[in-house]
């Protein structure tokens, strides 16, 4: 082989490796800034209570309701959290994480839980609020929140329920007279029992919503979408319909339970 061979091969092979370098460094690049950088800090508040009414404000994050593990010790545990690339601006971040505050004040029977943002949250890739709250079984709830899951397990109350963006979880949850239960996209799933009387209103405009009831519960089924399927299985029959179901589940109804999708299926199972 000529010296220009040799010549001519060490150089592509020099471009080659070269080529293999930039890419192995701009994937490291791309991973790096993609995923990014994250601050985060806890706090927890023990409530003193007895309360019976709670508001919940919230922009982004996870909200979490369970019941109290011990007898009369009520708490909210935050997880605040802010993100940015690792190019980002970390005192900036620092900055979000210690001016973004979350408000817990009691009064007269009433536990409120608000979250509010810095204007320069919305400079960040991500900043949100997670919250863990521990409540007596019986309470009325106000929660509102504009991204984010939202669960609720065990409790007995009057439910209003609005999520813009996300799922929402009621589990093991009896919903009384009066209760909405609201969100833009996202699907509901819900499991317990519905009240003796009052009418319960479950809407999503896009997402699904489940159902799985207690057999005990009769009531009066308005049911409607606009893209979507609904079936309803009761213990001795089977429903399937298209746009719209109206049925009485149950002797003498006096509850009504009304579920809406715009796009979206419908499914309510009664457990026998």
């Amino acid at each position: 082989m000529t010296k220009k061979h040799l010549l001519g091969s060490s150089i592509l092979l020099f471009l080659l490796f070269l080529c293999l370098g930039t890419m192995i460094v701009g994937a490291w690049v791309v991973f790096l800034v993609g995923r990014g950088a994250t601050m985060s800090e806890t706090q927890e508040y023990v409530v003193k209570g007895p309360f019976t009414h709670m508001t919940v404000t919230n922009p982004v994050g996870e909200v979490k309701i369970q019941p109290v593990t011990t007898k009369g010790t009520f708490s909210v545990h935050i997880r605040k959290r802010v993100r940015d690339s690792w190019l980002g601006d970390r005192s900036k971040m620092r900055r979000v994480l210690d001016t973004m505050r979350v408000d817990v004040e009691e009064s007269n029977g009433e536990l409120r839980i608000r979250v509010q943002r810095p204007p320069m949250a919305d400079t960040l890739r991500s900043v949100s609020v997670d919250l863990l709250i521990s409540v007596p079984e019986h309470i009325d709830i106000d929660l509102t929140q504009e991204v984010g899951e939202i669960t609720v397990e065990e409790v007995t109350g009057v439910l209003h329920i609005k999520d813009g963006v996300g799922s929402i979880i009621l589990d093991k949850v009896t919903l009384l007279g009066g209760s909405t239960v609201d969100v833009d996209t996202g699907n509901i799933r819900f499991s317990g029992r519905l009240p003796d009387t009052g009418t319960v209103r479950l809407a999503t405009g896009v997402g699904s919503i489940t159902m799985a009831l207690s057999p005990e519960n009769a009531f009066a089924l308005q049911t409607s979408t606009g893209v979507g399927h609904i079936k309803v299985k009761l213990p001795t029959k089977t429903y399937d319909s298209k746009g719209s179901l109206q049925l009485e589940v149950g002797k003498a109804p006096t509850a009504t339970l009304v579920a809406q999708t715009e796009t979206g299926s419908i499914d309510i199972e009664v457990k026998q």
